[in-house]
């Protein structure tokens, strides 16, 4: 027992003394508003609406390198989203709704951070306030279009292509797919500002970020997000 016991208290002293980073997982929450959208097609004959929501849910990895002489840097990939309900009208008559068609975004952050204050505990815990800035990279859901539409079934016939998705579960997945392998790509800066937690080896992070990039909310210029982790040093 007693050489267990030694060889916890020497990694942990070994940690300490010599760390170096960290890695883990967190969850996300955006707090921004979509305004949904309205798109006729054909002179009317085809009508799809979004309608509106709030926030966006998700999560991510993250790795963080401690070791450079004045700052931290910090990579953080991610997924957020939120689903919407999606009416589509065929001449004002035929109509159906889905909400399985989602607004998303996957993202990869790279942050450059500085410790403002820090507090410790020898050998056994410490924490610190800390801000920073990076630059971001972002592959958002596009907005349904006609051309969306035609291209996803291969037909230029709404007619059809309403018949195909109305109640059609696997059509709605088609249209999903298409959508994944159409995404919008747009690139933007941050700054975040967060506090770090330490117990022995494990890591736990509360971060407070805004997103300046054009778009990823459509309309909009940023948002801003929350992220709570946790995660191992090393």
């Amino acid at each position: 027992m007693k050489k267990y016991i030694l060889v916890i208290l020497t990694t942990i002293f070994i940690n300490q003394i010599f760390a170096i980073g960290g890695f883990g997982l967190y969850g996300d929450y955006d707090l921004m508003s979509h305004n949904g959208s309205n798109n006729s097609f054909d002179a009317g004959l085809l009508q799809l609406n979004a309608d509106p929501f709030d926030n966006a849910y998700g999560g991510g990895f993250y790795l963080y390198i401690d070791a450079l002489p004045f700052i931290d840097v910090e990579v953080n990939a991610e997924i957020a989203g939120n689903t919407t309900t999606t009416t589509f009208s065929l001449n004002e008559i035929q109509n159906f709704s889905t909400d399985l068609l989602p607004w998303a975004r996957s993202s990869m952050y790279v942050t450059a951070r500085k410790k403002i204050f820090g507090l410790s505990i020898p050998f056994l815990a410490k924490a610190k306030l800390y801000a920073g800035a990076g630059m971001n990279s972002h592959s958002v859901t596009p907005e349904y279009t006609i051309d969306l539409l035609t291209d996803a079934f291969d037909t230029d016939d709404i007619t059809d292509i309403f018949n195909l998705m109305d109640g059609n579960v696997s059509s709605i997945t088609t249209l999903a797919n298409h959508v994944t392998e159409n995404m919008n790509k747009i690139n933007g800066f941050h700054v975040q500002t967060g506090v770090q937690a330490k117990l022995l080896m494990f890591d736990m992070f509360l971060n407070a970020r805004y997103t300046l990039a054009k778009d990823v909310i459509p309309g909009k210029s940023g948002f801003p997000s929350v992220w709570l982790g946790v995660g191992y040093g090393i």
